[in-house]
């Protein structure tokens, strides 16, 4: 969701510029980067996303949240109860 209310603000506060044109490209990396609430994740993004543009950042993020999910499931499976 994050991802198309970026892309929503770009089109409205820059209707005739061309999204994937490399100078607004890294703008929306940036202000998606920063607007992550996660530490770990920004920190990822910064060290493996450098040279990817928009799409493929948002596809790294992805798999990022899918490994952070499936990791919490591995977690909650191993606990023991008493």
């Amino acid at each position: 969701m994050f991802e198309q209310g970026l892309r929503s603000v770009f089109r409205e506060a820059w209707p005739t510029a061309e999204i994937k044109a490399k100078e607004y490209d890294s703008v929306l990396q940036r202000r998606f980067v920063d607007g992550c609430f996660d530490p770990a994740l920004q920190q990822f993004l910064r060290l493996h996303t450098r040279t990817d543009d928009f799409e493929t950042m948002v596809g790294k993020v992805r798999q990022y949240m899918d490994a952070q999910e499936q990791a919490k499931l591995a977690a909650v499976g191993k606990k023991r109860s008493v």
